[in-house]
């Protein structure tokens, strides 16, 4: 799509009921960190993907602020996009968006948040981690 990224947030946000756009804050990431390090876990993947995720996220959230299921579902999709970027063959990602998300959203929602993300990365997916040193 050739939506600027501001508008497909805004559309994701419209498409959600009103109790659920609270604020972000930093007991949110301590529970997205909690959750990214527990499906890592549960999948046997390299926890330095954990890493990623975070990375990816709070780069994102340097450019935007957003609502509750907005942040999880960009939590979720710089999951998705760190396991497909370092481990490509582990897990069949289309299978486990609804499971992931408890049905809150789908593969289209993840697969928008992602073109939205690595605009707003300019693509930059790998970043130095602490294992570099």
């Amino acid at each position: 799509e050739n939506k600027p990224t501001t508008t497909l947030i805004h559309t994701i946000k419209q498409q959600q009921p009103t109790k659920k756009r609270r604020s972000v804050d930093i007991t949110c990431r301590e529970k997205i960190c909690e959750w990214t390090y527990r499906v890592i876990d549960y999948f046997h993947v390299d926890r330095e993907c954990a890493y990623h995720t975070m990375s990816y996220l709070d780069r994102f959230l340097m450019s935007y602020s957003m609502d509750r299921f907005t942040y999880k579902l960009a939590a979720t999709t710089t999951l998705l996009l760190a396991l497909k970027v370092h481990h490509p063959h582990q897990i069949t990602l289309t299978n486990v968006v609804s499971e992931l998300s408890r049905g809150e959203f789908d593969i289209h929602d993840v697969n928008r948040m992602e073109l939205i993300i690595l605009r707003t990365l300019s693509w930059s997916l790998y970043p130095p981690t602490p294992m570099n040193y």
